[in-house]
Formats: structure tokens, C-alpha cells, sequence
């Protein structure tokens, strides 16, 4: 039972990406769905084609776009 829902809201001025991968068997991809409609402000880094293993299955796009998110964290 780990519910967050509720306390979500404390990241209203967190910059976030979420990381969504496709074919994820162990949490489904509707979840991170779910999440970014509760963090409307999110940006969401689709990896259609990577299951639960998106770290080392997607790395290089994983990495080019934190990069990218931390560059306009900083920025903002």
C-alpha cells in the first residue's frame, strides 16, 4: 500500500520528468499515465518499445534527456 496521490501536490514547483516505458510488465504503463496527470507540470519521456529495464534498455535517451531537464531546471 504505497499511496503518494494525495501529497503529490508538494511537487507543484519541482521540476519533474517522468520516465513512461511501454512494454513495462511489472508497473503498467498506464501508471505513469496516471502520474502525469497528477503532475500536470511534468514532462514525460515516452520509451514506447522499453519494459521494466528502460535504464540500460533506452540509456542514451534516458541520459540526453535529464540533461536536458536538469539544463532548464537550472535555468528556470
Amino acid at each position: 500500500g504505497h499511496r503518494t496521490a494525495k501529497r503529490l501536490h508538494e511537487l507543484a514547483n519541482v521540476p519533474t520528468l517522468i520516465v513512461r516505458p511501454g512494454q513495462d510488465l511489472l508497473i503498467r504503463p498506464g501508471q505513469s499515465d496516471r502520474l502525469s496527470r497528477l503532475l500536470p507540470h511534468a514532462s514525460v519521456l515516452r520509451l514506447d518499445e522499453a519494459g521494466h529495464g528502460v535504464i540500460r534498455q533506452e540509456a542514451g535517451r534516458i541520459n540526453a534527456a535529464l540533461l536536458q531537464h536538469f539544463a532548464q531546471a537550472d535555468g528556470a
